[in-house]
């Protein structure tokens, strides 16, 4: 292995090396992300203390099955309400490109289609071949670049695009939250109403010589 290494090019070494740092930085970046899923999911998680202790403190639910019952009732609500605004704009977007098709006489969407698929651009990669394989060997060139368009048309297409994009990332997240509300719920019902020997205030020295 070491043998091979130093029979290597220069530009072979620096390709060995770019693409080293690649996979470290992707390594990283994806380390990262779980960190931060793992946040969210512990922080939403724990939403579900915030509704369900004082119920518990006061006795309104004695049993894992009526714990669910409620925290599912209050998860499902909290849900809804974090929804309403991807959702809300939706309709909304819905509503202004249904009167827009009427008011032009349009039948169909593709202008919307054509103008967002102008905003992408193209970009060219340099290769060269090493150990057998074509690969990418630099920082690629922009070859095509987005195109801009200020009609009618075009903002309704815009505005497709952003409200998508909104909708997307934000109700990803309730989704997310959702479901991590429901996994803290699930384990709580479990362990909230679990009997525990250790627990027990035991006797004290006193009552036992007595006894």
């Amino acid at each position: 292995m070491i043998n091979t290494l130093i029979k290597l090019s220069e530009n072979d070494k620096r390709i060995l090396i770019a693409l080293l740092i690649i996979v470290l930085l992707i390594v990283i970046i994806v380390g990262y992300i779980t960190k931060l899923v793992r946040y969210i999911m512990r922080k939403q998680g724990r939403m579900i203390d915030n509704m369900m202790v004082d119920i518990v403190k006061a006795n309104l639910v004695t049993t894992p099955k009526e714990f669910k019952k409620v925290a599912r009732e209050k998860n499902f609500r909290q849900f809804y309400f974090e929804a309403l605004p991807p959702m809300g704009a939706l309709i909304i977007l819905s509503l202004v490109v249904l009167l827009y098709q009427l008011f032009m006489e349009k039948t169909n969407l593709n202008y919307i289609i054509e103008y967002i698929s102008k905003l992408s651009f193209e970009l060219s990669f340099p290769t060269t071949y090493f150990f057998g394989i074509n690969i990418i060997s630099d920082w690629p060139t922009i070859v095509k670049g987005p195109e801009f368009f200020f009609n009618f048309d075009s903002i309704i297409a815009y505005l497709v695009l952003l409200v998508g994009i909104y909708f997307v990332i934000h109700f990803s997240i309730c989704v997310q939250a959702l479901i991590a509300r429901e996994w803290r719920l699930r384990h709580a019902a479990t362990t909230v109403f679990q009997k525990d020997l250790d627990t027990l205030s035991k006797p004290s020295t006193k009552e036992n010589l007595e006894q």
